[in-house]
């Protein structure tokens, strides 16, 4: 009796990169494979169709990415087929429409069995990599020195003076003296970090793994070290510009290595010229705790996530606290993060991709005591809607109901028992609407047709208290692409609800006729008139107009979609039909 190997996810990632495709792929390099990505979503628009995965299982996403184990792999903006990739120091382009890999090596220079001082450019294994915000076609590039290309690698430049400490009592054959390990990749003494601002093109940050901080402020004609006084030799292990102010960044140096557990996260808001401390060991990183990332949430200022090497941490005050934000995730070093479409996505070392969907309850919540509360619903493209909520803490109901509006008019309504505890740990429920019409059928409501884009609303109801948000469902960008308009999605929407109603009106009467058959069975005249309705009960008894009706309507709201003209008419002659038997 044996169990499958696939029975959780182990790959060690070394990073984590997005796209701009929908849905979005993740990027790494993989330890003992290649880089890879995956999408966050079955892709496409899987959320919004009946259909299935066509029997793939969610390994046959992964795809080769181009370059090798170490990584970065990052999608050029507006063309994810394009992949910069990277292998121990070799940068490459890999084109995922031709399966073709371009190779761009810095210097054309061998890597492998060199001593430090024998070669020109040093190189670690994950060689920092940066696509500039400014210009998709501009990469910077790290060994001891920064490497820029405007033309996606064919031509190089350098762009810095070494901006590593470079002490000579560091610069060896690494291994030794039975066995060396000199692969070209284990190099102490380069860049481990670079980021370029998304403010302001030309203003650069790198951070070397033997602890140094530098900036340039004019695309590298002048740089300056602004290190801050903190035990040396720790490796820069990620950068954060903040996206709200210019001036501010963010570091994490790791110091595991060197013996240090302790947790090293500093911010600046003066490009430098101060920094702060955002972890002592004792305002709720502990201290034992090394740290590999931090990200400030787009959305909302000084909302900050930590990657530490046992897990996630967040401050809702610019790190002056943190607390755990583990929920179900495995206790894991947390390698990288992102923060993309209010979404939380983090590799770990050992537990693959964790993708967080929807971030933006976040963005509102205030620690402190439990209140009634709506959280604003992020837009949606389509995919099923969540609704974050909180509750007092005392609660003397157990039901909370819910009403969602499109241009003012009701479209779906649904209550919910209130269980004792919510899955989340500060108290924050959710609920979810997969951006149906829901119309009245008996005890249980109809799931009607898809909405189609536009303005909505929902209202919750706690007791006597009722909370309102408003939010977009926003065309889908895929959608888009392949043509459709929002004119077709409101067709669809028109000619769903008609249909739907037709059903109904056709079920109330078979409900109608199968009570008076209970009063007297043997009724002929009740009997031949469902029998002009319904089918009859085996599988193959020719259809009648309920299942005529049905049919049409499975076919007209399972995808996004303009209606076929065959749609129309047929819907024509079931109206007849019923008017006709009515």
């Amino acid at each position: 009796n044996w169990s499958t190997v696939f029975n959780q996810p182990t790959a060690e990632l070394y990073s984590c990169n997005v796209d701009d495709q929908y849905p979005y792929y993740l990027y790494s390099g993989q330890q003992d494979n290649t880089t890879i990505r995956v999408p966050s979503k079955q892709p496409f628009l899987n959320a919004l169709s009946t259909n299935d995965n066509h029997g793939l299982s969610d390994m046959m996403y992964w795809e080769s990415a181009g370059g090798c184990e170490t990584g970065p792999a990052i999608a050029k903006p507006g063309d994810p087929d394009i992949i910069y990739s990277n292998c121990k120091g070799q940068f490459t382009v890999y084109n995922k429409r031709t399966g073709l890999e371009q190779h761009y090596y810095i210097g054309g220079e061998s890597l492998y069995g060199n001593h430090p001082d024998d070669i020109t450019y040093r190189f670690q294994r994950v060689t920092p990599m940066e696509v500039s915000p400014h210009d998709p076609n501009t990469v910077y590039y790290g060994s001891q020195f920064l490497h820029k290309t405007e033309d996606g690698g064919v031509n190089w430049q350098r762009i810095s003076p070494d901006l590593t400490a470079n002490k000579k009592e560091f610069r060896m054959r690494s291994g030794g003296p039975i066995d060396e390990d000199i692969s070209g990749e284990e190099y102490y003494n380069v860049l481990y970090a670079i980021r370029e601002s998304p403010h302001e093109k030309g203003v650069i940050w790198t951070g070397s793994n033997d602890g140094l901080f530098y900036i340039t402020r004019d695309g590298g004609r002048r740089w300056e070290n602004v290190t801050p006084s903190m035990p040396e030799g720790g490796r820069v292990s990620s950068i954060e510009i903040s996206p709200h102010d210019p001036g501010k960044a963010y570091f994490a140096v790791y110091r595991d290595y060197l013996g240090d557990d302790r947790p090293y996260l500093l911010k600046t808001t003066d490009y430098g010229k101060s920094w702060e401390q955002l972890t002592d060991g004792s305002n709720g990183i502990p201290e034992d705790y090394p740290t590999r990332v931090v990200r400030e949430d787009p959305d909302r200022k000084g909302l900050l996530y930590a990657g530490t090497e046992f897990g996630l941490f967040i401050s809702f005050n610019d790190g002056k606290t943190w607390q755990s934000f583990q929920r179900n995730l495995p206790i894991t070093p947390v390698t990288d993060i992102r923060v993309h479409r209010k979404d939380l996505a983090i590799s770990t070392l050992g537990r693959s991709f964790w993708i967080l969907d929807d971030v933006s309850p976040l963005h509102e919540f205030r620690p402190g005591k439990q209140a009634f509360q709506l959280f604003k619903p992020r837009n949606t493209t389509g995919e099923v809607l969540s609704i974050h909520f909180m509750l007092p803490e005392k609660t003397a109901s157990d039901e909370v109901s819910f009403n969602f509006y499109k241009n003012g008019a009701l479209i779906h309504s649904k209550r919910e028992q209130i269980k004792d505890h919510p899955e989340d740990e500060w108290g924050i429920r959710k609920t979810e609407w997969d951006l149906r019409y829901y119309l009245p059928d008996g005890k249980k409501d109809f799931q009607g047709p898809m909405t189609a884009p536009g303005e909505f609303s929902v209202e919750i109801i706690f007791q006597d208290q009722k909370l309102s948000k408003t939010f977009q469902y926003q065309m889908h960008p895929q959608l888009e692409k392949e043509g459709l308009i929002a004119k077709d999605l409101n067709e669809q929407e028109k000619l769903g609800l008609s249909v739907a109603k037709l059903l109904l009106d056709v079920k109330a009467e078979i409900r109608q006729l199968e009570k008076k058959l209970k009063e007297n069975e043997n009724d002929p005249k009740v009997l031949n008139r469902l029998a002009s309705l319904q089918k009859g009960p085996r599988r193959y008894d020719q259809p009648m107009l309920y299942e005529h009706i049905l049919y049409l309507y499975k076919m007209i709201s399972q995808t996004p979609q303009k209606p076929g003209a065959d749609a129309y008419s047929r819907f024509e002659v079931l109206q007849q039909q019923w008017e006709s038997i009515k």
